[in-house]
């Protein structure tokens, strides 16, 4: 079938999925920039994919919708993202609902990101890979519990939206001083976090995001005149 029209293209609710072969002829329909698989739990070969230059923006979930909604949901077993590293096209990824997932070195090779979406990724614990990315301005990753450290993101200058929501074993802010171009942090739900001082220099701030958070001083923020904090 020829759809030289169709741009974008989603696939969703599918938990009976589990063959992505079909999608390889894509590459031949140069006009569909973004593809959507939401709730394709048992997707865990992206292979396929890697020929798909042509598109810009990936969205993947793992979750089965039909188990509920809340903390019931479970992810996929998508432990290899390598074939992503092939898609030279990719301007946005999402990836979220994978409970094998631990290792992003393939997103080092992502160099033309501008957008990068990691949720629901239990296992998470290294954002190394994530810190060559210098041309991204908005990174989210939220709800990975094990993740702590985050000094692999102290040179992502470009960033101007950082969501970090959920991550409760978050507790220094020190990385974060030096991304002077931020204008929105959220930092919700990350219960092990006490102090924010360390942002006192992001003079561009403008939104920041503590409701269910343990930080009860925001006195240093104080030279943020612009600051409004939720």
């Amino acid at each position: 079938m020829e759809l030289p029209a169709l741009t974008e293209l989603a696939i969703v609710d599918s938990p009976a999925l589990t063959e992505l072969a079909p999608l390889a002829r894509l590459a031949d329909h140069p006009a569909l920039t973004r593809l959507v698989l939401l709730s394709v739990p048992g997707v865990t070969d992206l292979a396929p994919l890697a020929e798909l230059d042509n598109i810009t923006y990936l969205d993947y979930s793992g979750t089965d919708a039909a188990e509920g909604g809340g903390s019931s949901l479970k992810g996929s077993s998508l432990a290899d993202i390598s074939p992503l590293a092939e898609m030279r096209g990719l301007r946005d990824l999402a990836l979220t609902w994978s409970d094998a997932l631990t290792d992003l070195t393939p997103v080092a090779q992502m160099t033309e990101l501008d957008t990068l979406y990691l949720d629901a990724i239990p296992l998470l614990t290294d954002l190394g890979p994530v810190g060559g990315l210098t041309g991204l301005t908005k990174l989210t990753v939220q709800r990975s519990p094990s993740l702590s450290d985050l000094t692999p993101l102290a040179g992502l200058s470009g960033l101007k939206s950082l969501y970090l929501s959920y991550n409760l074993g978050i507790t220094d802010l020190t990385p974060l001083a030096g991304l002077t171009g931020l204008t929105e942090l959220l930092l919700y739900g990350n219960t092990s976090l006490t102090d924010v001082s360390p942002l006192a220099g992001l003079t561009n701030l403008t939104t920041l995001g503590l409701l269910d958070s343990s930080v009860t001083d925001v006195s240093a923020l104080a030279v943020l005149p612009n600051l409004m904090i939720m």
